[in-house]
């Protein structure tokens, strides 16, 4: 039996609650890999995807609520980043310009 939290062995590799990021889904017609794909769908204690599309199918195929935390950088943020000053005295091969 798995410790609360922790629903099976991928959990218990990494000494804890396993949450990983869903990017994709993908679709096997072998049946060892479509083994392996379900138990990464059924065992994590909790499920973060990227995309509201992969949450979706999460929830329509498995019933399971997975949170969104979309994928992507804040451009607002790092648009105003001033790039560090060129180092007069480097080799040519790691100049930029």
């Amino acid at each position: 039996m798995s410790p609360p939290g922790s629903r099976g062995p991928l959990s218990r590799q990494r000494g804890g609650p396993l949450r990983p990021t869903v990017h994709h889904l993908d679709h096997f017609t072998t049946p060892e890999l479509a083994a392996r794909r379900e138990r990464a769908v059924v065992e994590p204690y909790a499920h973060l995807c990227v995309a509201r599309s992969v949450a979706d199918e999460l929830r329509a195929g498995w019933g399971l609520d997975p949170a969104v935390i979309p994928n992507g950088v804040a451009y607002e943020r790092f648009a105003t980043t001033i790039p560090p000053p060129a180092q007069p005295d480097a080799p040519a091969s790691a100049r930029t310009s």
